[in-house]
């Protein structure tokens, strides 16, 4: 009898620790998550993990183990957090309520766009090269998971640094130099670091992309002859009157601003290599294009 009974406080033991073990591993892990590796051209380096869930929130969920580190120091060689500082900054000047390595955000379903993630870098030595796992991206509904450097504000064909996940599994990027982007695609922290921000996002290619070939066509920019040589021609659509356009370098910086509504531009004093060109419209339009010289 006494031996039956010990028998049953086993199985019930045992029961306990599957039921509490499987709690914990619940609350310690969420539906789908990944690393992204960065390192800037000086070999620093530094790892954040994204991910998604049902559970999850945009801010901090400690369900998931994300940590708020908006007091901890940034490292001054390379860091790179994800944070709500841009956002808070640019729509109601008031700073961040939170930094963290790890971010989670709730998984919505195929039909609906995800939370945009910011994502904060920190380095003096660019360009910066990030790596992934694109295997892990080849289900439908995520296949058109991103990281772009223009905040799409919509749709998601508007230029810069913008790879999928599932096509490739290494992105060489820059930050936008010149002034005017400078607010809109970074900040200075407390302790006068210029900060630039980058996003990502999950969600299925047909969503990210579908309805726009009606539009798109309608924002290209036109450049030729490409590649250029001692000048090339820019062609913007109907009613795009630029109000800014540069001319960057493939690290970023810029080359040349031309004057409003300029379509000849003089490029013999441009050395050999790959280019930017960036207009910007009265409206916040942008256009973006690439040439060899």
């Amino acid at each position: 009898m006494i031996s039956k009974f010990i028998k049953v406080k086993k199985i019930l033991f045992i029961i306990g620790l599957n039921l509490m073990f499987g709690i914990y591993n619940r609350i310690c892990s969420q539906e789908f998550r990944f690393d992204l590796f960065f390192e800037d051209s000086a070999g620093h380096r530094d790892t954040i993990i994204l991910g998604y869930d049902i559970q999850a929130t945009k801010g901090i969920d400690t369900l998931f183990g994300e940590i708020n580190i908006i007091d901890q120091p940034r490292n001054n060689e390379f860091d790179v957090r994800i944070s709500d500082e841009w956002e808070n900054r640019l729509y109601d000047t008031i700073p961040g309520t939170f930094h963290t390595k790890n971010q989670i955000v709730k998984k919505m379903d195929c039909d609906h766009k995800f939370t945009i993630t910011s994502i904060d870098i920190l380095t003096k030595e660019w360009p910066v090269t990030m790596r992934w796992d694109s295997t892990l991206f080849s289900n439908f509904c995520y296949d058109g998971s991103l990281f772009t450097s223009f905040y799409p504000g919509g749709w998601w064909d508007t230029g810069g640094d913008l790879v999928l996940f599932k096509e490739k599994s290494i992105l060489v990027f820059t930050p936008w130099e010149y002034p005017s982007f400078r607010n809109k695609y970074g900040y200075i922290n407390t302790e006068g670091d210029t900060i630039r921000v980058f996003w990502q996002t999950f969600g299925a290619k047909d969503l990210l992309f579908n309805n726009v070939n009606d539009v798109i066509s309608d924002r290209i920019l036109k450049i030729f002859p490409n590649p250029a040589t001692d000048n090339l021609y820019l062609e913007f659509p109907n009613n795009f009157n630029p109000q800014s356009t540069y001319i960057l370098n493939c690290i970023g910086k810029t080359c040349k601003i031309i004057p409003d509504n300029t379509r000849l531009i003089n490029t013999s004093n441009l050395e050999i290599g790959i280019y930017f060109i960036v207009a910007k419209n009265k409206d916040g339009t942008i256009l973006t294009g690439k040439f060899l010289k």
